[in-house]
């Protein structure tokens, strides 16, 4: 019983704050990406909104569902892609891999706090990414508009590509509907997915990471359904120093 009485004070804390001030508090500590996504999970559900228990069925349904599963391994290549940046300029995964290896970041969008503080972590160890001749890329359903205000947002100084219609995340097992209750929490918080993204579907994609080596081999992945958790930064780079 122990714990609860510890958290209480967090708990009130937090709820004194909107959700916006949370989002920053959590992106500005001084703490693993983990430890950053469980402070804005908490907070989350310490609002009061019916975001949390959504999600949490959401999160249920999916690893019932064992969604996520199919994707590439560690060691299998890693599809090639062809996809237009914010700028609706195309980008090449053999003309990036050409350079060096690659981080590819798939996120859910723009108005996704648990990717901006993913995003965010990235940004940071960007300049370690660069020194071991790297680069990164991350990859929403949105097309360029979403991934414009995405990088301004988040001050990235990497490209967000657009995975239209989600063939990308198809490909790798990764596209979910998004079901009826979050699309209705979604539309009533003015987000329309189908808006955002060109189309009609309401799918979103399971957000992963996968770490691949020159040779277009995965060499570190992480690919979990619970979208409230991400791979930790010293993990790529940990990989990165072998890819």
């Amino acid at each position: 019983m122990a714990q609860p009485a510890l958290l209480t004070p967090i708990l009130c804390c937090i709820f004194m704050k909107s959700l916006p001030e949370i989002f920053e508090e959590a992106a500005s500590l001084d703490a693993p990406l983990s430890a950053r996504l469980a402070h804005f999970d908490l907070g989350l559900r310490a609002s009061g909104l019916a975001w949390s228990a959504e999600y949490d069925a959401l999160v249920a349904r999916l690893q019932s569902a064992e969604s996520g599963s199919g994707a590439p391994a560690v060691g299998e290549p890693f599809p090639p892609f062809l996809l237009p940046d914010e700028h609706d300029r195309l980008v090449s995964s053999q003309d990036l891999l050409a350079a060096g290896p690659l981080v590819v970041s798939f996120n859910r969008g723009h108005w996704c706090e648990f990717c901006q503080l993913e995003l965010r972590a990235l940004q940071q160890i960007s300049p370690h990414i660069e020194a071991l001749g790297a680069n990164i890329v991350a990859i929403t359903p949105e097309l360029n508009a979403g991934g414009a205000r995405c990088k301004i947002a988040n001050k990235l100084s990497f490209p967000v590509l657009c995975d239209l219609d989600l063939e990308c995340s198809l490909s790798l097992g990764l596209a979910i509907p998004v079901g009826e209750r979050i699309r209705d929490l979604l539309s009533a918080d003015g987000v329309s997915l189908s808006q955002l993204q060109g189309g009609p579907g309401w799918l979103l994609p399971i957000p992963a990471t996968f770490v691949i080596a020159s040779d277009g081999t995965i060499a570190a992945r992480y690919v979990d359904s619970d979208f409230r958790r991400r791979m930790e930064m010293a993990d790529i780079l940990a990989a990165l120093k072998t890819a």
